[in-house]
């Protein structure tokens, strides 16, 4: 469902109409705010859970302080004339606004599409004029009837995310909410960014972990990539005991779909962040910049010789950090390396001149200064006295910190007579 077609339409009537057309902000007041209220974006994080019964609506803000004016949520079932519009109670214990929607869904429907949108108004003494209006915008949503055996991938509205369960992950049949969040629940890590919008994959009946491991798949689109690499992406899911994210790490396929896949149990909310380390499984030769004499053999991520020639060499693509001030970690390898055959890590700067030669996995690059080294490259050299046997490499990865600065300000005392 499009986020745009009401304001789109709006806009067609009033220019049918003779009127000029109006800002963004104007036809969204227009479109869904009470009359003289200025409408700004909120960029409040909340999410949905579908009832147990298939009929209900539960929606929640993250964590937020109380407004002195009432706080409505309005949700819709695919249509503008279908929807409902609910004040919401605010938890201090869990400073968090919530209600539920009765008798909301038709629980014999196996998927239900629409938008949630949250709404309050404020004033300020300062200004005479009208109120504001605080207003998240419509948040898409999808819900879905999830049965034991057979059930669909769970996906958001932008396909973006796929959760995809086996069968029996749920001890009975069960319903599922997939949304953007609107805004993340916490900031991301030091030196993390998120990439693209994060979402939440909420199951009915205060289910929060499935019984069999989930596939989940986080897609990225190259303008919410921007100028990061891609080898430094990594998939998280929030954890709402510990109000941080924990790092799931991914396999990407950045060829073919450019999404990252892992392994998760959890109904939480999950996204997309750059991290500080670089990581290449060897899933294409996306990572690479030159190689010669080495391949990924069939249903195998790993780099291999490729048969031609006794030995093969196989260059990273430049990995450079893209937090302004950093100090280099550590480099870290997983290699396979038979009897007649060897397999040697060197660090290259970003011009390629060599830097430390045949480098132990876990060794410190902290010696390395990031002002005359902003940017790494690794070279892998494969060698073998039989060309049916071949060493492999399986990862590489290399980390970095952001560095912290502590300012300390004089203490000033003022003594007294």
């Amino acid at each position: 469902m499009s986020k745009t077609a009401p304001i789109a339409l709006l806009v067609c009537l009033l220019t049918l109409a003779g009127a000029p057309p109006a800002s963004p902000v104007a036809r969204l007041a227009a479109a869904e705010s009470p009359p003289l209220a200025l409408a700004t974006y909120w960029n409040l994080h909340f999410y949905a859970v579908p009832g147990a019964d298939g009929t209900s609506l539960f929606v929640s803000t993250g964590q937020v302080g109380q407004v002195s004016s009432p706080v409505y949520a309005t949700a819709d079932r695919g249509s503008a004339v279908d929807r409902d519009r609910f004040g919401m109670s605010y938890d201090h214990d869990e400073q968090a606004y919530s209600c539920t929607f009765d008798a909301f869904f038709d629980p014999g429907l196996p998927f239900v599409e629409g938008s949630i949108r949250i709404t309050t108004t404020i004033s300020s003494a300062l200004n005479p004029g009208p109120e504001a209006q605080l207003d998240t915008g419509p948040v898409d949503y999808g819900r879905f009837f999830v049965p034991t055996v057979g059930a669909p991938p769970l996906t958001s509205d932008d396909n973006l995310l796929e959760l995809t369960l086996t069968d029996h992950s749920l001890p009975v049949d069960a319903y599922a909410i997939v949304m953007s969040t609107n805004n993340p629940p916490g900031p991301p890590p030091a030196g993390h960014s998120f990439v693209g919008q994060t979402y939440s994959a909420r199951a009915s009946g205060a289910i929060i972990t499935s019984t069999q491991p989930m596939l989940l798949n986080l897609a990225y689109t190259s303008l919410a990539l921007g100028e990061t690499d891609p080898h430094t992406l990594s998939a998280f899911a929030w954890d709402p005991v510990s109000m941080a994210w924990q790092d799931l790490g991914g396999d990407l396929h950045s060829l073919i779909g450019q999404y990252l896949s892992t392994i998760t149990d959890r109904f939480t909310v999950y996204g997309l962040m750059s991290t500080t380390r670089w990581r290449d499984i060897f899933a294409d030769f996306s990572g690479l910049s030159e190689w010669e004499h080495v391949y990924v053999p069939p249903l195998s991520d790993e780099l291999a010789l490729d048969g031609t020639a006794l030995s093969g060499t196989a260059v990273s693509r430049p990995i450079t950090p893209t937090v302004s001030s950093m100090d280099w970690g550590h480099l870290t390898y997983t290699r396979t390396v038979p009897a007649g055959t060897s397999l040697v890590v060197d660090v290259l700067a970003g011009d390629g001149s060599l830097l430390i030669e045949d480098v132990a996995s876990g060794t410190s690059l902290d010696t390395l200064d990031p002002m005359t080294h902003p940017s790494l490259k690794l070279r892998a050299i494969l060698s073998t006295d039989n060309l049916a046997n071949s060493p492999r490499l399986d990862e590489w990865i290399i980390t970095w910190q952001p560095r912290r600065w502590n300012t300390y300000l004089p203490i000033i005392l003022r003594m007294h007579p």
